[in-house]
């Protein structure tokens, strides 16, 4: 494993996003994909939802509610460390962008 992807993990694990969750990987991949990619941010539903509902055969609106589902469920966590980043359930938007740049300045 690389170090991003580690690090990936740990933001995971502290944002308590369950790992039954499907939308948990899907994050972690989106997370990934725009830290070395930093144009995926710009077109989130056009370009990175499809890319990975590609990578793991399914439909971009899978991708996307799964993700949302996967951050809603953290959110619910009053113990999850995203409370202490954000003020309110982030969109999935601001948490891949807030994670990806957590990782490019690693």
């Amino acid at each position: 494993m690389n170090p991003d992807s580690i690090l990936a993990d740990k933001l995971l694990a502290a944002w308590k996003i369950p790992p039954l969750l499907q939308g948990r990987y899907f994050l972690r991949k989106a997370i990934l994909l725009t830290a070395q990619d930093h144009t995926f941010t710009h077109c989130i539903t056009k370009n990175l939802y499809p890319y990975i509902a590609d990578l793991y055969v399914t439909k971009p609106a899978i991708v996307e509610k799964c993700i949302r589902t996967a951050v809603k469920a953290a959110w619910s966590d009053e113990s999850s460390a995203l409370h202490t980043v954000f003020d309110k359930r982030p969109k999935n938007r601001q948490l891949i962008q807030y994670a990806s740049s957590i990782i490019s300045d690693s």
